[in-house]
């Protein structure tokens, strides 16, 4: 997966909370986080290297997870959870 991203959507409502998880064996799998309009939330753009995500959405639409791989192949575990209101 070197060099390479894998592209995971999603539909949201703005102010729904969402949570991102990426789990990966030798910690080599990062991801960005892109709004709906195509825009990388701040810390999660490419070479940001992030795991974790957690808060209110700022808009609604289509959101993008883009994973990728730090060294190597990685093999990753990707949970994404929306819910109405804080968790």
């Amino acid at each position: 997966m070197e060099g390479e991203s894998v592209l995971y959507r999603f539909e949201a409502q703005q102010d729904q909370y969402a949570a991102i998880h990426l789990y990966s064996d030798e910690n080599n799998a990062v991801f960005q986080f892109y709004t709906p309009d195509n825009n990388p939330l701040p810390g999660y753009a490419d070479g940001d290297d992030a795991t974790y995500w957690s808060s209110e959405l700022p808009q609604s639409g289509t959101y993008c997870v883009a994973v990728g791989s730090k060294r190597g192949n990685a093999s990753y575990l990707l949970a994404i959870t929306l819910h109405s209101r804080k968790f």
